[in-house]
C-alpha cells in the first residue's frame, strides 16, 4: 500500500505496517513503542510538534477512523528518517531502521500530556498539495469581567452562549456588533474557559464548505466549535451572495442530517446589519443564540476608566467601543474622508 496516495486509510495493525514499512525501505525495521492514552494528550499539539521539531521536510501524515467516525490513529511517514510512527488509543509506536528512539519525541510527548483537558487551544485550518489538515497553537489568554466590559444585557447571553458550546449538539450562535465592540476578546475568552476543540475556518477557506473533500475531513471533527470570524461576505442572503452552496453545507451541518454525524456548533462573528445575513441561518432551532455587540453605556465607560485607571476626562465620557476605551489617547490612523475636487 503507497500511503502517499491516501488522507483516510482503514486503521493498520503492527503487521501491516511493518509490511509497508518492508515494501518502502527494502528492510525489516526495529519496533519500539510506548503506553500512551491518547485522551490524555492534546494530540493536535502531538501532531503539530511532530510535525515541525522531529519530521523531515517532505514527511506525511495519513489518518484512521473509528466507527462513529472519530479519527482513531495517527501515522507519520518520514521517508529521509525511514521511519514510520502510529499513535492510536493506547500506545505510540515507531517502526525505524534507528537503533533508539530519539529523545525528542519522549520531550513532546511530555510536553503533551496533560491530567485534564487543556483550554486555550485553537485549531486552524489549512489546506495544502490538495489536502486540508489542523494546525494547533496555544492562543493569548484573555481575561474578562463581564459585569465591567459589557453591558448589563449580555450576562444572559454570555450563560447561554456558554450552555451551546457545552451541553448542545448542534446549531448556530451568531455575534455581531461594530468593530472594537468586543468579539475577539469574547471568543478568546471561550477558548480559554471550556475544554472543547475550536476550529478557526479562515476567510479563504469558508467556500470549501462545500467542498466534499472538506465534508470528509471535517468528519474526523465531531463534537468541535468552529468558528467563522467576520464571514459576512459567505452567510449573507443568497440572492446577492456568490457563496450559496457554502450557505447550503453551514445549513446543514447546523441544524440537517449532517448534524446529527458531525455534531459541530458554529460561532459567526460579522459587522455588517443583520438584515443582510440570509434569513435561513436565523431560523429557530438552528439558531441558538442571537446578540449584537454595541458600545458601551456611558455609565460603564465611567466605570470601566476607574477601575483601569484609564483616566478619561469627565467631559469626554460617552457612549463608547471598548477598542476605543483602552486606546483613549493613542492616535487613529483610519483614513479620513477628504474632499473630492480640486482644492488651491
Amino acid at each position: 500500500m503507497d500511503l502517499r496516495q491516501y488522507d483516510i486509510v482503514p486503521c493498520l495493525n503492527g503487521s501491516e505496517l511493518k509490511k509497508i514499512y518492508f515494501e518502502m525501505f527494502k528492510e525489516f525495521p526495529n519496533t519500539f513503542w510506548a503506553d500512551v492514552d491518547l485522551n490524555n494528550i492534546n494530540i493536535e499539539k502531538f501532531r503539530t510538534d511532530i510535525r515541525e521539531k522531529y519530521m523531515t521536510k517532505g514527511s506525511y501524515e495519513v489518518h484512521a477512523r473509528d466507527s462513529k467516525g472519530k479519527m482513531s490513529q495517527y501515522t507519520f511517514i518520514d521517508e529521509v528518517r525511514q521511519e514510520i510512527m502510529t499513535a492510536e488509543e493506547d500506545c505510540v509506536t515507531i517502526f525505524t531502521r534507528a537503533e533508539k528512539v530519539d529523545p525528542i519525541v519522549n520531550e513532546i510527548l511530555k510536553a503533551c500530556e496533560c491530567t485534564e483537558k487543556e483550554t486555550g487551544f485553537l485549531s486552524m485550518v489549512t489546506y495544502c498539495d490538495g489536502e486540508y489538515d489542523l494546525v494547533s497553537k496555544k492562543i493569548k489568554k484573555t481575561e474578562i469581567d463581564i459585569d465591567l466590559l459589557y453591558n448589563d444585557d449580555f450576562k444572559e447571553t454570555n450563560d447561554s452562549v456558554f450552555d451551546f458550546i457545552n451541553n448542545q449538539d448542534n446549531g448556530l450562535a451568531i455575534l455581531h456588533g461594530g468593530k472594537g465592540t468586543g468579539k475577539t476578546s469574547y471568543i478568546r475568552h471561550l477558548i480559554n474557559n471550556t475544554d472543547k476543540h475550536f476550529i478557526l475556518i479562515n476567510n479563504r477557506l469558508i467556500e470549501s464548505l462545500a467542498d466534499p473533500q472538506f465534508i470528509d475531513f471535517i468528519m474526523g471533527c465531531v463534537d468541535s466549535i468552529l468558528i467563522l470570524e467576520d464571514c459576512e461576505q459567505a452567510i449573507m442572503d443568497r440572492s446577492i451572495n456568490s457563496f450559496g452552496n457554502s450557505i447550503s453545507n453551514l445549513l446543514n451541518m447546523s441544524d440537517g442530517l449532517m448534524s446529527d454525524l458531525l455534531k459541530l456548533r458554529f460561532i459567526c462573528t460579522f459587522n455588517t446589519d443583520l438584515s443582510n445575513i440570509d434569513p435561513a441561518l436565523l431560523r429557530k432551532g438552528r439558531c441558538k443564540v442571537k446578540y449584537e455587540f454595541k458600545e458601551l453605556s456611558s455609565d460603564k465607560v465611567k466605570k470601566l476608566s476607574e477601575v483601569k485607571g484609564l483616566n478619561i476626562p469627565e467631559d469626554k465620557i460617552k457612549k463608547m467601543t471598548l477598542a476605543d476605551i483602552f486606546n483613549f489617547d493613542k492616535d487613529s490612523f483610519e483614513n479620513k474622508q477628504g474632499k473630492i475636487g480640486f482644492v488651491r
